[in-house]
């Protein structure tokens, strides 16, 4: 009995991870760049019944004349599907319509990588992100980034960086894009992606073709669908509700055994 409370606590426990998923998807819906997140189930170890238990069926395979020890949330993975872009008209508003991820720096210097790009000139003329994490750009030879106070920049779909206003644009560098070879071992930090090893990395100077296409003042939005959101929030819901009947069943049934010895 105390193995059927254990089954419908492991299913309370899963799809509350799940709700908190789809929950922080929704949050999300709004904010550029977002990636959903999306939460794995797998089924426990199975544990051998006793010898003196009863099969399930001797027509069952080997591996399965078990019982079962419920299920668990596994892990969170990100979808990476393209999100709608849409016009901005900003200078240094930019979108990738293709599977690459832009660089930003943070104050440690360590890259981090975002489809969120609604870059703006700091109070030193430097390229960063909201969250004041500085754009990684390559310098092109003979030039330099340390751009002059009141210096405007902007950025064109080949990726190149020009300083300056009309005719009197001149390019300083080049925006470096990122991608990985396995999205799925990137690590979520804080809205940002990293990962362990920098081996993984592929960048744009490298496989130039990789990245798919730069849109400038544009900016893509979330890939959150709320009628899938609100689907599986249903779903997890009644999941949730039936589990807690299994343990709720269960305890009342130990309580009539007890009150029977």
């Amino acid at each position: 009995m105390n193995k059927t409370m254990d089954i419908g606590r492991s299913g309370m426990q899963a799809h509350s991870i799940r709700v908190d998923r789809i929950a922080q998807n929704m949050a999300n819906l709004e904010t550029r760049g977002y990636k959903r997140a999306e939460t794995t189930f797998g089924q426990l170890v199975r544990n051998a019944m006793q010898s003196d238990s009863v099969a399930l069926s001797e027509d069952l395979p080997e591996d399965q004349r078990f019982g079962g020890s419920g299920v668990m949330a596994l892990r969170s993975l990100t979808d990476f599907r393209q999100g709608p872009v849409e016009p901005t008209g900003h200078p240094l508003h930019l979108a990738i319509e293709g599977p690459g991820f832009f660089g930003v720096r943070d104050p440690q210097g360590t890259l981090l990588m975002t489809r969120q790009g609604d870059f703006r000139q700091d109070a030193t003329g430097r390229i960063v992100d909201p969250s004041g994490y500085l754009l990684d750009i390559d310098p092109l030879p003979g030039q330099t980034l340390e751009i002059a106070p009141g210096t405007l920049l902007s950025m064109d779909e080949e990726g190149t960086v020009l300083a300056g206003e009309g005719q009197e644009k001149t390019p300083v560098g080049t925006l470096m894009l990122y991608g990985v070879t396995d999205p799925n071992m990137m690590l979520v930090r804080e809205g940002y992606y990293t990962v362990d090893n920098e081996d993984l990395l592929i960048r744009s100077a490298e496989e130039p073709e990789a990245f798919g296409q730069l849109r400038t003042g544009q900016l893509e939005r979330s890939n959150v669908d709320l009628l899938q959101e609100m689907t599986d929030m249903i779903v997890s819901q009644r999941a949730y509700q039936l589990s807690s009947k299994v343990v709720a069943a269960a305890d009342e049934t130990m309580g009539i055994v007890g009150n029977l010895l």
